[in-house]
């Protein structure tokens, strides 16, 4: 796949967007997905929304990787549905 995806900006993720790209992810506890959310659709820090949330940094960062991953794989094969 290529590396021209675009790149998820934290406060410009729309809400329905991350709900899909939250879906079918290991991500389920609850303040991790606040966290998460705050950062990536409202726009808080990733320091902001852990400490919000009480969410460790090691978590945060790798629950934000998969939804990254799940972002590029989509970008990547979309070509072949459009």
């Amino acid at each position: 796949m290529g590396t021209d995806v675009p790149v998820l900006t934290p406060g410009e993720v729309d809400a329905e967007h991350f709900e899909l790209l939250l879906s079918d992810t290991k991500t389920s506890g609850e303040k991790v997905i606040a966290a998460l959310r705050d950062h990536l659709v409202h726009g808080l820090s990733a320091k902001e929304a852990t400490d919000k949330h009480g969410v460790t940094p090691s978590q945060f960062y790798n629950r934000l990787k998969g939804i990254q991953d799940k972002h590029a794989f989509i970008c990547g094969v979309k070509k072949f549905y459009i």
